[in-house]
């Protein structure tokens, strides 16, 4: 699968987060509850000062490579991190180079295939921050716009 380099500015985000890891499939399970809570709390209507209708996966405070533990925040792109619900956890992804891997379908199923991608793919990552952007551009959850960034040198 293709990717490409894209420089990308700061970014604020709120929301919630959770500290896993992938082994033993934990985060699987541990994400997939993040983002039940982040749905049954309707945290995305809640936030403040959206910037946009997407919603962001991030991923950082890394303790090593992707086998090990890391943070993982359900969140929004918010404009400022002003007036936001006290529960809300607000982090600056900041500047950075990036590889950007893109595809269209079940957001649950292209997650898994877009990071068995990058996992497979020679990449010098920073383990810095990382990030998956859910477009919400349809009716159709077949055919969703889901994109990966991953932090590189």
């Amino acid at each position: 699968m293709k990717y490409e380099i894209v420089e990308i500015p700061t970014k604020t985000m709120a929301g919630i987060s959770i500290r896993t890891t992938n082994e033993n499939m934990q985060a699987v399970n541990d994400i997939g509850k993040l983002w039940e809570e982040f749905w049954n709390k309707n945290i995305f209507s809640f936030t403040e000062n959206k910037k946009n209708n997407k919603m962001y996966g991030v991923y950082t405070n890394y303790e090593g490579d992707f086998t090990k533990p890391y943070d993982f925040y359900a969140c929004c792109e918010v404009s400022s991190e002003g007036n936001n619900n006290d529960e809300f956890s607000v982090i600056s992804v900041p500047e950075s180079k990036y590889a950007k891997f893109s595809l269209r379908g079940n957001y649950d199923e292209a997650a898994e295939k877009l990071w068995n991608t990058i996992w497979e793919t020679k990449l010098d990552r920073k383990y810095t921050y990382d990030f998956e952007v859910y477009h919400n551009d349809g009716n159709d959850p077949e055919n969703l716009l889901l994109e990966i960034y991953v932090a590189v040198n």
